[in-house]
């Protein structure tokens, strides 16, 4: 599963797509038994990944040439820490080898662990990485997300959007 991210990471960096204004006065949302969250109604969930299961893994797509949320939503709960460091240790092996890591510890309404990895995607554009885990009673989860540096306002809204709307049920 690690490894799919980074596949994913470097997938993105190819999408063609036309680069319109990510927020949208009427978001989209997504509700499902364990958690719930609300995206720009100019993004889209992409459910052509052969690993797509809107219930345990999933990706938004901001409308870039290079952007991406994807979530791992677990049934139980899970490692913080051993779920982050392999994400960072993943992307800074294959995707963002000379990245800056910086950590954090809240990620909208939950508490848990996180990072943030600034550098050249693929060693050519600058770009963030953000990682941050989460484990419940019940439920957890794994949010990796990343865009560009040249992106970055057109996508923020977007990210902050989705970080303050979601919500884990317990």
């Amino acid at each position: 599963m690690f490894s799919l991210f980074l596949i994913i990471s470097c997938d993105s960096l190819n999408k063609k797509s036309s680069a319109e204004n990510s927020t949208a006065a009427i978001p989209k949302y997504i509700k499902r038994p364990s958690f719930e969250l609300n995206y720009p109604s100019s993004w889209h969930v992409d459910t052509t990944d052969s690993d797509y299961d809107i219930d345990s893994y999933f990706s938004i797509d901001p409308p870039v040439n290079n952007g991406i949320s994807i979530f791992i939503i677990y049934n139980t709960s899970i490692d913080e820490q051993e779920h982050v460091s392999a994400q960072v240790k993943a992307h800074l092996e294959k995707v963002m080898k000379n990245g800056n890591v910086s950590y954090f510890t809240n990620w909208g309404n939950f508490t848990g662990h996180g990072a943030i990895i600034k550098g050249k995607s693929m060693g050519v554009w600058k770009g963030v990485v953000k990682i941050f885990c989460h484990s419940g009673d019940s439920y957890s989860f794994l949010n990796v997300s990343q865009y560009l540096d040249q992106d970055k306002e057109l996508v923020m809204p977007g990210f902050q959007l989705i970080e303050s709307s979601f919500k884990l049920k317990q």
